[in-house]
């Protein structure tokens, strides 16, 4: 297999599996049937002879056919069991109902709002009674309190805080769902903090295998089903992408672990004197506020002779006794594999970060955990790792008048992906977007269980061979680095830009670093130029970012890192203005044609010798389009949110305009800058060389003006019947003639006011242009 080969293998490998991703998320391929000829001449003889526990010859991963082409997993514990059924756990006096009194449905399918647990007292006795509803309740209130105890002095938990739960029936895509509402004291709501879905008994039990699985994650069903899930990725996917690993390029350095009658010897060594087809592991964890022991300069020769087991965290000792479980010899950790206090090392060894993922075999991520002192493994309720069933005596049909309501159920908590995966400690590093993607499969062990992630299997313990319909992981990104199809190219690119700006990063300065090698793999295909986190030929969609944090502060970094222009100049989880419609769909039939305002006239850079011996580029982005003064109406004022989402009344070309600003930096009452200006400097942020602002006061005290520039229109994405325009914020730096800096973003959501936006009626100064035309387009330069 060539180069261009394997590479296109990963990328539509990669394309298909992010959701990661909420996204991705997380979400991915459902699980492929295989078929008998393939899963039988594969046999054992791939994997190292030590992972088989049989002594007769029997096949650890005994397979047991279904129907007439599909092969699935079943514990050995209940090969000879059929038709094995999970235990109806008990529901409290107040779940009971739910699922017996009748939900009337609107013509829409919702149900009305219905008062669940009002007591906090009530609450906790049936949790304490083990409800199976309520106990996940409590999981998801008690996650949900812990995400923000630490910035909430005097916080004591869910006792302090719980006033009431509600819950309303909705029916949405042909399926119902039970949706909670949590409720606390001082009018905080968090809507779906619980989401179950509802599907028939005999959609799920064909894939549902929950016999067996014990309090622990670390038990030999579960390590029988680990190497399972890798023999069939390895050996039946041929989406996952395993290339040839003859013509490999090793890692740098890999631990060596050597079993010699029975003792692990464990060492650092030099991969690049290894065989191009050695196989090794890789590991993903949060390092943690706790120091952990490393690779240093003075250490890399007593560590090639030997690692000590018991000086290295849980998580690593677990990892070690992974790779030899699963039959490998060597691991990849990044704090042992690169030396810690040497720049050099460093600069020379992240850019490789992705390969070194790339080509592992596989994954092992503590997916679970915050640092690395429990290891992977943990101890759970199994009550609440399967799905319950229940009898539904609900009347009526379904609005779309074709399916009964009434009947037997599995209840499926439809967060499961998201919250043991997505939204998990170490899903929230962003480094470890790029280590997800780049992975033919990652092993999640999670807070309360373990699941299998590759291109083509989603599976948990409790579906260890796919969720099917079961559980929502996040959608496909059918999508794929594809030169005939850059759009979707371009889209699959910001949908891991939208989810790796969740999270979160130790220095600023690792920000493109982080997702370099995702962009690396997708330029090998695409013909195209990566700028600043961006590709040159997708600016006009991916400039139009906006941020989507649900922190009320942000702090934009005092070190320059990419241009106002980029997402990588802030601190925060962005989102996309509709930049994605057209991306990978056709126009409705009644649509209008999309309309593209700006073009990009060049993109320039200059290069910084940086103060720490690095070098960074400082991007100009050269455009032409409609650009317009707009002043605030002082008869509309709007409403001002320290969510970064301002609708103001703006006069433009002498009309009033209604405008939705999101603005990079927060807007702040003058009140509320007075009042926090000590601590977090107002709403004035340096950096770089400019002052970076969103007090509209600011920007031109005379006028309180800011400039739109429009980008493009289409029809919104959720209100079908309207067109809304798109286009960046801008703020003169008084630095040069036309030169501007971004503030945020805007939308105008009426097509009147959009057209109004358009007219060239207003002549600018000529310090705020470089060239003009006679149709008012403008050409200046945003850095």
């Amino acid at each position: 297999m060539d180069q261009s080969e394997s590479t296109g293998a990963f990328i539509r490998q990669s394309c298909d599996r992010l959701a990661i991703l909420d996204l991705l998320d997380d979400g991915l391929a459902e699980a492929n049937t295989i078929s008998k000829d393939n899963a039988t001449s594969s046999g054992t003889s791939t994997f190292p002879d030590k992972i088989s526990k049989a002594s007769s010859g029997e096949d650890p991963f005994q397979l047991r056919k279904r129907n007439t082409a599909d092969h699935v997993w079943i514990p050995r514990r209940e090969r000879r069991k059929e038709g094995n059924r999970i235990k109806n756990e008990p529901l409290c006096a107040l779940c009971q109902p739910i699922f017996h009194h009748s939900q009337d449905l609107d013509e829409f399918g919702t149900g009305a709002e219905q008062q669940h647990h009002s007591e906090q007292s009530s609450f906790k006795s049936a949790v304490e009674a083990s409800c199976y509803i309520c106990s996940l309740l409590n999981e998801k209130i008690e996650a949900l309190v812990r995400s923000y105890e630490h910035e909430a002095e005097g916080t004591q938990g869910i006792q302090s805080l719980f006033e009431s739960v509600n819950y309303q029936v909705i029916h949405e895509e042909f399926e119902p769902f039970i949706y909670f509402t949590y409720c606390e004291r001082g009018g905080h709501t968090y809507p779906y903090i619980l989401s179950l879905r509802l599907l028939y008994t005999h959609e799920i039990d064909a894939a549902l295998q929950n016999t067996g699985i014990t309090n622990s994650t670390r038990s030999e069903r579960n390590m029988e089903l680990v190497r399972y899930w890798l023999r069939q990725c390895r050996n039946q996917h041929k989406g996952c992408g395993h290339m040839d690993v003859s013509g490999r390029k090793l890692p740098t350095r890999l631990i060596e672990i050597d079993s010699i009658g029975g003792v692990d010897t464990i060492r650092l060594c030099d991969g690049t004197s290894l065989s191009p087809s050695t196989l090794y592991l890789t590991l993903s964890h949060c390092w943690g506020r706790e120091p952990i022991y490393t690779l240093l300069k003075d250490n890399i020769k007593h560590l090639s002779e030997t690692i000590d087991r018991m000086k290295l965290p849980k998580v690593f000792q677990d990892a070690i006794s992974m790779t030899c479980h699963l039959g490998f010899k060597h691991l990849w950790i990044d704090s042992l594999c690169i030396i810690q206090d040497s720049r050099e090392d460093w600069l020379r060894e992240a850019p490789r970060m992705g390969e070194v993922y790339r080509n592992a075999t596989c994954n092992i991520a503590a997916t679970g955990f915050s640092d690395g002192r429990n290891g992977l493994f943990a101890t759970r309720d199994t009550r609440l790792l399967s799905p319950l069933k229940v009898s539904v005596d609900w009347n009526g049909m379904s609005p779309d008048g074709e399916t009964q309501l009434r009947g037997n159920y599995y209840l499926l908590d439809d967060g499961l992906w998201t919250d043991h995966v997505s939204n998990a400690p170490l899903n929230r590093r962003a480094w470890v977007t790029q280590e997800r993607i780049l992975s033919h499969s990652t092993i999640h062990f999670a807070a309360k269980q373990l699941l299998w992630e590759c291109h083509e299997l989603i599976a948990s313990e409790a579906f260890p061979n796919g969720f099917n319909r079961a559980i929502s992981t996040g959608g496909n990104v059918k999508s794929s680095f594809d030169q005939t199809e850059p759009k979707k190219s371009y889209l699959y690119w910001r949908t891991v830009i939208e989810a790796y700006s969740k999270g979160r990063l130790t220095f600023h300065h690792d920000k493109l670093p982080a997702v370099a090698g995702i962009a690396r793999e997708m330029s090998r295909l695409l013909p195209d130029r990566y700028i600043a986190g961006m590709w040159e030929g997708d600016l006009i969609y991916s400039l139009l970012w906006f941020i989507n944090s649900p922190s009320d502060f942000i702090y934009l970094p005092s070190e320059y890192c990419a241009p106002t222009w980029s997402w990588a100049s802030v601190d925060a989880q962005i989102k996309y203005l509709n930049a994605n419609r057209n991306a990978d769909m056709s126009p409705q039939k009644n649509d209008p044609e999309e309309i593209i305002y700006s073009s990009i006239v060049a993109v320039n850079s200059t290069i910084l010798a940086g103060s720490d011996d690095t070098v960074a580029d400082q991007w100009s982005l050269c455009i032409k389009g409609p650009l317009r003064r707009a002043v605030k109406c002082p008869m509309f004022p709007g409403v001002h949110h320290l969510q970064r989402f301002v609708l103001l009344g703006w006069i433009v070309n002498s009309k009033k305009i209604e405008i939705s600003l999101h603005l990079d930096v927060p807007s702040y009452s003058s009140e509320e800058v007075e009042e926090t200006a000590s601590k977090d400097k107002g709403n004035q942020v340096k950096q770089g060389p400019f002052v970076r602002t969103s007090d509209l006061s600011l920007l031109d005290p005379d006028m309180s003006q800011i400039f739109l520039l429009p980008l493009r229109s289409d029809w919104e994405g959720y209100y079908a019947y309207r067109v809304e325009m798109y286009g960046l914020l801008l703020n003169p730096t008084g630095r040069k003639r036309g030169e501007f800096q971004r503030i945020g973003a805007f939308t105008v959501g009426d097509e009147e006011h959009g057209k109004a936006v358009l007219e060239p009626l207003d002549i600018l100064e000529e310090k705020f242009f470089e060239e003009a035309d006679e149709n008012g387009q403008y050409t200046i330069t945003i850095v």
